[in-house]
């Protein structure tokens, strides 16, 4: 599995339209509109780095309304839940 982050500069105006657009995709698992130099951030999930490829070539960036992305690739990622495992079972202090 391949995790990333994808970070969205979006022309004026056009946060709205390709959030609305690729909250749909099966890739993303989540998508926020942001403040700062970037105007969205997407988590996508795809089983290679080939899918992610083609994600962020073939269909974001194809979008008219993006003007520049920024893809992280994950190398850890653990879920609240995860955390919360963890805390929840350490080894009591004596």
């Amino acid at each position: 599995m391949v995790v990333a982050y994808c970070l969205i500069k979006a022309s004026p105006d056009k946060e709205f339209r390709i959030f609305a657009v690729i909250k749909r995709r099966e890739e993303v698992k989540e998508v926020a509109l942001t403040y700062g130099t970037f105007d969205l951030i997407a988590k996508i999930e795809v089983k290679s780095s080939e899918e992610l490829n083609d994600f962020i070539f073939n269909i974001l960036r194809k979008l008219p309304e993006v003007q520049e992305t920024m893809t992280l690739l994950a190398s850890k990622t653990a879920t609240r839940v995860e955390i919360g495992q963890k805390i929840t079972s350490s080894p009591k202090r004596s």
